[in-house]
């Protein structure tokens, strides 16, 4: 069985000015083409990505950020 990770990715204050307010910025893009290559290389099964596209790491609101931590919070008690 392969250890179970999450990726998170939020925006980099550097890559606010994306072309269209629906698409995934780049900085978005190339965490999870790094994270997810990072993952892989170490055999890792990745249980889900969280993205916080809208918002900065200092914006303690994250909507994804905050399910994350739930998230991790219920799978200490069930098996995910």
């Amino acid at each position: 069985m392969l250890p179970k990770v999450a990726i998170y990715c939020h925006l980099s204050d550097e890559d606010r000015n994306k072309i269209h307010a629906s698409s995934e910025s780049e900085s978005i893009q190339n965490q999870k083409s790094i994270l997810t290559a990072f993952a892989l290389e170490h055999q890792w099964e990745i249980y889900k990505i969280y993205i916080d596209d809208d918002y900065s790491g200092s914006d303690r609101t994250r909507p994804e950020f905050n399910m994350l931590l739930e998230d991790a919070k219920l799978s200490s008690v069930l098996e995910i």
